[in-house]
């Protein structure tokens, strides 16, 4: 899962120790710990991002769809719930929903690379590819290199028919 290192600042003290088994790649072991806390009550908005990310790390999309969206309603000026939340959204085939998360994601925190880089694949998934190409280049200049954003505008590219200049990214 990304987040901006103020974002994780910000997490309540159980969503950051979720965060760091999340990190370590042990997403069920995310998911038995939320369920041990929902035990104790309704879970606050961020433990049940984490979860989000750990159930798509799993590959569980409705699921985490599911999860996202009720974090997301409960924080709605969170920006890495809706980058989830997009992720999910995309991975589950909806790419309108995804590309509605996305763009919240950006609208709180603009220029995020990571979240740009989602924004284009929802973009491009969506059938707008000058969209999914310019976003990746303006995100590009404010962080060359960026892996996804040179896969985003790779894949952009190609779906535009420019394979030649998909191949330079």
């Amino acid at each position: 899962m990304i987040m901006s290192p103020a974002e994780t600042q910000q997490l309540e003290p159980a969503a950051l120790a979720l965060l760091e088994i999340y990190r370590k790649g042990e997403h069920t072991a995310v998911l038995a710990e939320v369920d041990q806390q929902s035990k104790s009550g309704p879970l606050p908005p961020d433990v049940l991002g984490v979860a989000a990310a750990s159930l798509l790390a799993l590959e569980r999309g409705d699921e985490a769809v599911k999860a996202a969206r009720h974090a997301a309603a409960q924080s709605p000026r969170t920006a890495w719930i809706h980058h989830v939340l997009g992720r999910a959204e995309l991975h589950r085939g909806d790419g309108q929903k995804a590309l509605e998360a996305a763009q919240a994601a950006c609208r709180l925190m603009p220029g995020h690379p990571d979240y740009l880089a989602t924004l284009a694949a929802c973009q491009r998934e969506t059938g707008d590819l000058a969209a999914a190409v310019a976003t990746a280049r303006r995100a590009l200049a404010g962080a060359p290199g960026h892996a996804g954003l040179l896969h985003e505008l790779g894949l952009a590219l190609a779906a535009q028919g420019d394979e030649a200049g998909a191949l330079d990214q």
